[in-house]
């Protein structure tokens, strides 16, 4: 795992014009913990089982097919609309 120090030293190489860029990113990271979560999880190690690719091929065959609910009904659905 980096250290603060290892961190300082990097800033320390970084170019002028991508502190802004940084600094963004590393605010963010302290605001949005969901973010955080997402990008620190553990990978999901479960297989992608022969069933699950079956049905998500049956899926992307039925949007290249345009099938499925329209985007207005969706929003109806969910109350957005």
């Amino acid at each position: 795992m980096a250290t603060k120090q290892q961190l300082h030293d990097l800033i320390e190489r970084l170019p002028e014009n991508e502190i802004a860029t940084v600094y963004r990113l590393l605010a963010g990271l302290r605001a949005d913990p969901l973010w955080i979560a997402s990008v620190t999880a553990p990978v999901d190690d479960e297989p992608y089982t022969p069933d699950q690719q079956a049905d998500d091929a049956e899926a992307q065959a039925a949007i290249d097919r345009a099938e499925g609910i329209p985007h207005a009904q969706m929003l109806r659905e969910f109350g957005l609309k």
